[in-house]
């Protein structure tokens, strides 16, 4: 090709790229993209702080990912019996107790996986979706994890999982009009079952037991705010033997009033027993609950005593559990334990 065609062809060239970004609304001096509806560019911008963290950690044991199973069995198994959603809250402490008698599935979000734990309440399922490893490891490393079950995200830290002592399923995410859940994920883990992001594990343990086929869903410890001066429910350490000491769970109090004076961002809103403070970005996943409650016509009822979840349905959990009578837990978790593969 002479010198005078390679230019033409690449003048040509140059034109036609003009013309597509005339055709796409762009303006060519700035290049600037004009607001397309249906792409999400605020997540966008929030991706850009996450998905080195979340690429970094699949890339570590994609392998083991995919070679884990996902939860896809679990999806509309449960045939409407109810499932209780458990945080780790700062009220949960008052009433965990009731849990004992739940007729049904428990669902624990991360951080409260060993509260229920220390106190004899199994949960059936665990849930972990945060890809930091320093705190998230801990707080699932427990002897017991080996007779339960984590659902994970594709993008938690491996150093979570091998925490774990028990089975793993996971589940993928999506968060429509950004390109890495659009169009990265689903390329990454074809045919995994995604949920929607919507900012914290809360949340997302809230969708799987829709997904699963729950009733009557029922909160507990998800204050989404700081009750009574308190981040969170205290926490439970399990103690090895030793020369010295016998094995078994040991409470910690945190210094609650410490951790919140430390606390940046607080900000007042209303709340159950009035006004309550929380952390500014918990409004946001307040409302993307209510949201998801309201677009999936849930059967929602919170069984939290405090906290900020005021527009939903407020019952005692020992009500709730007494309201329930006519279900079953074995039942439900012969459900699981079939989908599960036994």
């Amino acid at each position: 090709m002479s010198e005078v065609a390679a230019e033409v062809n690449k003048d040509e060239e140059i034109e036609r790229g003009l013309e597509r970004m005339h055709a796409m609304g762009v303006e060519v001096k700035t290049l600037k993209h004009p607001l397309i509806v249906d792409r999400n560019w605020e997540a966008e911008q929030e991706m850009q702080g996450w998905v080195g963290p979340y690429m970094r950690n699949i890339a570590w044991h994609y392998h083991d990912i995919l070679a884990a199973g996902h939860i896809g069995p679990l999806l509309n198994r449960l045939g409407g019996r109810p499932v209780a959603v458990v945080g780790a809250g700062a009220s949960l402490d008052k009433n965990v107790d009731s849990l004992r008698d739940f007729p049904g599935i428990i669902i624990a979000c991360d951080r409260a996986a060993k509260a229920l734990t220390a106190r004899d309440i199994c949960p059936d399922i665990v849930v972990a979706v945060d890809p930091r490893p320093y705190h998230i490891a801990k707080m699932l490393d427990y002897p017991q994890s080996k007779g339960q079950t984590l659902v994970a995200s594709v993008c938690l830290h491996p150093d979570v999982v091998q925490a774990w002592r028990g089975r793993v399923r996971y589940m993928s995410h999506e968060n429509p009009g950004t390109q890495f859940f659009d169009h990265g994920l689903p390329h990454l883990f074809p045919g995994m079952p995604a949920l929607y992001c919507l900012g914290n594990v809360g949340n997302m343990a809230v969708q799987l037991a829709a997904e699963m086929g729950a009733g009557k869903i029922v909160l507990v410890g998800q204050d989404y705010g700081y009750t009574d001066g308190k981040m969170s429910a205290d926490d439970w350490v399990y103690q090895h033997q030793s020369m010295f000491l016998e094995s078994g769970w040991r409470r910690e109090v945190p210094d609650h009033a410490y951790n919140l004076e430390r606390r940046t961002g607080k900000v007042m809103t209303k709340g159950i027993d009035g006004e309550v403070q929380t952390y500014a970005p918990f409004l946001g996943y307040r409302d993307s609950l209510y949201n998801i409650v309201k677009l999936w016509n849930l059967d929602v009822v919170n069984a939290t005593e405090g906290g900020i979840l005021v527009d939903l349905p407020q019952m005692a959990l020992s009500k709730v559990v007494t309201s329930l009578l006519q279900f079953n837990a074995g039942e439900a978790r012969t459900l699981l334990s079939q989908a599960l593969g036994g």
